[in-house]
């Protein structure tokens, strides 16, 4: 659909329908202001009637009770409750004419329905005199004047409700008559009220309508359950709408009275309609000019947004040398002037981003280069194990004829077989998104180190990993080579101390023999003599086993080893050294029981470095090496004190550095660093603490195998 189509969809969507709905919102609110002034206009007429109602009983009342004392009355009355006259004496007919005047007087004053006087005589009332045009007034009334009440205060009559007000006539605290006046709510009544207002009116008692000027008002029913005062409603009369109101009567307990006050809804429904038709005819002029005025304008900005529009797609084409010519002052006028500078913008982003791509491209061609030129076997995988990447060493190497990304790793028979073990490791990787290094993978009598390298994604999470094996077989003979050498070197150092614990026991032998080769000895005294030899014959052997044991080459094999035991034969080593060198030695051990995970020969070779250095370090009389073994925290601790020389910071910091050596130049600075990587090897470490001329302390740490 085009802008313009769009735009004529707009005015509609967005004039023509809220204007129809606020017109309808609008009618509605008219009609339904119309209907609620219309019950406004009712309920006030009802409050009025009901007001009078109140007023003329309440006037009556008031009225009676003034009357009931009055002299004319009291005076005419009282003569006859007395007997001063007979009936129709002359007096007697001279007060009735009398008070009937003075009586008809008062009805036409006070619009009274009928007046009644009653003479009391022998506990009745008899009637004495009716005037007017009474409705069920009795002849003679009960003494019981409560049951009179109840019966006749408020009656229903045929056309309407009647209202009797009495009042007991006495004179010297005697009762002698009473008087009753009688007013009636019937269609008479009404009729003056409904036609001053122009509604109409109806009566409904018990149920019934007494009277009524509504149309088919007979067919509604009142809901009598209400407790409401009053309430609003409506009935259909020849298909025309009546609103009525509702109020409740309250005359005494035995009357269920309503009055309904009611006029036509249709006159306020015609006014409604006017209003509305006057304001749909003014909205829809407003629309309509509102409209073309819109309509025009937007054809205006559609114009201008055309030019916008091409320009636009000249951007997409490539074509960032764009300028816009509109010069306005409006937001058309801004957005021109906006794009201008981004089409600039672009056009310079555009010419850096090809220079950079010039550059990204020669830097892949570079690391490309740089990878595939690495001797190392280099795999880059994702996380599914499959190969994305492989360098030319590895291809060629392990002789991968697919395609490299359908290549899984563990395809390459060195994964393959040790499945197991690298799956574990690259999920490792993955997980705590750190290197990994697996040492010493043996396949086909060969042994690899394998590097693990996580790469991470933007949204910092694994998305590949970079493998490099490296075939360290040589280095291992290397390092085993190094190690015996140092051994053969410890050995050759052991054996000069030894030689001359040798010479001692040789030099004895020497005489015992020379002694047994003139003859003069006794059968006692060439025993004895044989037992010496042999004793010294096996002194000797044990000082050859002990060398022999400490040079012999073992497989670098890992077994539980009672490392106390094993520190205590290689320090009793250096016993010759220490009663040369008159050095004091001390040995304390609390973990005889305890138990790591070494390799017997790897590990004399640490103890011998250590204790070896521990004497060279002594350069007088007062030498002490001190060598404590203790369990803690799942961890055995080998403490070797010497109160040699010591080692300054510097030195400190470079001494596990291999070929450095603080000793003569027939020294290769082997032993520290071979130590280092041993004990790293069985899970432990080494800690040295050492000062200038005061001593060294050096903390060996392994973790505890198993005990006894």
């Amino acid at each position: 659909m085009r802008l313009q189509s769009k735009l004529l969809l707009l005015v509609f969507s967005s004039l023509f329908i809220p204007i129809i709905i606020i017109i309808i919102i609008a009618g509605s609110y008219i009609i339904k202001s119309n209907i609620e002034t219309q019950h406004n206009s009712l309920n006030e007429i009802s409050n009025r009637i009901i007001k009078q109602l109140a007023y003329v009983e309440l006037d009556h009342s008031s009225y009676l009770s003034t009357l009931s004392i009055s002299n004319f009355i009291k005076d005419k009355l009282w003569n006859y409750y007395n007997k001063t006259y007979s009936v129709n004496s002359e007096n007697y007919n001279k007060d009735l004419d009398e008070l009937s005047n003075d009586l008809s007087k008062l009805l036409y004053e006070k619009s009274i329905d009928a007046i009644a006087l009653y003479i009391y005589n022998n506990k009745k009332y008899d009637n004495f005199i009716t005037l007017g045009n009474p409705k069920k007034m009795p002849v003679e009334i009960n003494d019981n004047l409560e049951g009179f009440a109840k019966k006749y205060n408020n009656f229903i009559y045929y056309d309407g409700i009647y209202l009797n007000t009495v009042r007991k006539l006495e004179y010297m605290d005697e009762v002698y008559g009473l008087i009753i006046l009688q007013k009636g709510f019937d269609i008479l009544f009404f009729s003056d009220i409904q036609n001053n207002k122009n509604v109409g009116l109806a009566l409904n008692v018990n149920n019934d309508y007494l009277f009524s000027s509504l149309p088919d008002i007979d067919s509604y029913k009142i809901n009598g359950s209400s407790d409401k005062k009053f309430y609003y409603d409506s009935y259909l009369s020849d298909n025309t709408i009546y609103n009525i109101v509702i109020y409740r009567l309250v005359f005494n307990n035995q009357l269920e009275s309503f009055l309904i006050v009611g006029a036509p809804g249709n006159v306020f429904l015609q006014k409604s309609s006017k209003t509305i038709l006057i304001i749909t005819i003014i909205s829809l002029v407003l629309i309509f000019i509102a409209s073309i005025s819109f309509y025009l304008f937007g054809l205006y900005i559609i114009r201008s947004l055309n030019l916008i529009l091409k320009a636009t797609k000249k951007i997409g084409l490539g074509n960032f040398t764009i300028n816009l010519p509109m010069k306005r002052n409006d937001e058309i006028g801004e957005l021109s002037k906006e794009f201008n500078n981004m089409a600039a913008l672009l056009n310079d982003k555009t010419r850096d981003l090809e220079e950079k791509n010039k550059r990204l491209k020669l830097l892949n061609i570079y690391i490309d280069a740089v990878f595939q030129s690495l001797l190392l076997e280099t795999f880059v995988i994702d996380v599914e194990n499959n190969i994305i990447l492989a360098n030319q060493s590895a291809i060629k190497t392990y002789n991968i004829k697919n395609k490299i990304n359908e290549t899984n790793i563990f395809s390459i028979p060195l994964f393959n077989a040790n499945k197991r073990n690298l799956t574990v490791q690259i999920k490792k990787v993955i997980k705590y998104e750190k290197p990994i290094n697996v040492k010493e993978l043996t396949f086909n009598n060969k042994i690899y180190s394998i590097e693990f390298f996580p790469v991470k994604s933007l949204e910092n999470e694994v998305m590949s990993i970079i493998i490099i094996i490296i075939d360290i077989t040589e280095q291992i003979m290397m390092e085993k080579a190094l190690v015996q050498s140092e051994k053969l070197a410890a050995t050759g150092y052991l054996a000069s101390g030894i030689a001359h614990e040798i010479n001692n026991p040789m030099g004895i032998i020497l005489n015992y023999v020379q002694l047994l080769t003139t003859g003069k000895l006794t059968k006692d005294e060439e025993k004895e003599f044989f037992s010496r030899i042999e004793s010294e014959v096996k002194r000797i052997n044990i000082l050859v086993e002990k060398l022999l044991n400490f040079s012999k080459e073992e497989n670098m094999s890992f077994k539980l080893v009672n490392i106390s035991d094993l520190t205590k034969q290689v320090f009793q080593l250096f016993e010759p050294k220490f009663t040369k060198k008159k050095i004091k030695t001390f040995f304390y051990s609390t973990a005889n029981n305890d138990l790591i995970l070494g390799n017997v020969d790897s590990l004399k070779q640490v103890l011998f470095n250590i204790i070896n250095n521990a004497i060279q370090s002594i350069h007088h009389e007062n030498g002490n090496i001190e060598i404590n073994i203790s369990k803690k925290d799942k961890k055995i601790y080998i403490i070797i004190k010497d109160n040699g020389e010591g080692i300054d910071k510097e030195t400190q910091k470079k001494i596990f550095m291999p070929f450095f050596s603080t000793k003569s130049e027939t020294s290769y600075g082997l032993g520290l660093s071979l130590s280092q990587k041993i004990i790293k090897k069985h899970n432990g470490d080494i800690i040295i603490d050492s000062e200038k001329s005061v001593g060294t302390t050096i903390t060996l740490l392994f973790p505890v195998g198993e005990t006894k």
